[in-house]
């Protein structure tokens, strides 16, 4: 089994920070009416998740699929923190799994080219390289 690229990892984490984290503070900043975290955070909050992880999916060039997948881990996630222990500590925990299941992501790498995520052998990318290791 290959390790995750730690690098990328907090690459990803931060990008997504930025992506969720932002619309939260700009909504808390702007001088509307009540708290709109408190009184539309349950439709806001998914919303926000989405498109944020979207977005950094896209920036990274990450699959789709990937990506996806990753939003759904790390939504899944945020949300058994937030409803279990507490609201807080959820987006940060949702926003680690997210990273931490990209950076198990190595991006094809085209003979003669280097790999743009990590440091993969020429020509294989980890996921490739660990499944032709498990054959």
């Amino acid at each position: 089994m290959d390790r995750m690229n730690s690098r990328f990892f907090w690459r990803t984490a931060l990008i997504q920070t930025a992506f969720v984290g932002g619309p939260f503070l700009l909504l808390l900043v702007l001088p509307l009416r009540g708290n709109p975290l408190i009184d539309w955070g349950v439709a806001v909050g998914p919303g926000v998740w989405v498109l944020g992880s979207l977005a950094t999916g896209r920036l990274l060039k990450l699959p789709l699929s990937l990506t996806l997948v990753s939003t759904v881990i790390g939504g899944v996630a945020g949300a058994v923190i937030g409803v279990a222990v507490e609201h807080y500590g959820a987006l940060p925990i949702a926003i680690a799994v997210f990273a931490a299941s990209c950076a198990g992501y190595e991006a094809p790498v085209h003979a003669g080219a280097a790999s743009a995520i990590g440091d993969a052998e020429a020509g294989r990318s980890h996921v490739s390289a660990s499944l032709d290791d498990a054959a």
